[in-house]
């Protein structure tokens, strides 16, 4: 019961939290639309923007990816990002170096000139919090099966 209650939670704060940006496109010359299926994810530091992530601070941070603290914050983005049970498992002293690593990165992050530095530490704001919720969770012990039933989950896409 407690592991359905933690992944009805889990999906709730994915729901809640990944805002789904449809780019709306532009008719090119054949009269078809150019990237109107384009979906990206606007708040949390996806799979896909580990990558990215890694390059801008290779770039703009060099020194602090020879760090230990860089390595703790990966650590739990990438565990973090495959779904990983061993998120889940980690040592209150591994949580704690990956808040102090946070901490200490988004230090480093203000001071990056540009706005890509800004969104970068606004990515990794949210997904630390994101990580510290559910490592926070605690299921109340008066959650049933039939209220975990009636929770309804809704995201909302704009029209093009």
């Amino acid at each position: 019961m407690k592991r359905q209650i933690l992944k009805v939670a889990i999906l709730m704060v994915l729901a809640a939290t990944t805002a789904v940006q449809v780019k709306a496109g532009v008719r090119n010359e054949e009269g078809t639309v150019a990237g109107a299926n384009k979906v990206q994810s606007s708040k949390l530091i996806a799979k896909e923007g580990i990558n990215n992530f890694v390059g801008f601070m290779s770039e703009n941070a060099h020194k602090f990816t020879k760090k230990a603290e860089w390595n703790d914050v990966l650590t739990v983005l990438n565990s973090y990002n495959q779904n990983s049970p061993s998120l889940m498992k980690l040592s209150d002293e591994q949580k704690n170096k990956f808040n102090e690593g946070v901490a200490k990165l988004q230090e480093k992050l203000a001071k990056v000139k540009g706005e890509e530095a800004s969104a970068w530490n606004e990515k990794l704001s949210f997904t630390a919090k994101t990580i510290n919720f559910l490592w926070n969770f605690t299921p109340s012990t008066n959650v049933t099966e039939e209220s975990v039933e009636r929770i309804e989950v809704s995201t909302e896409i704009s029209s093009l």
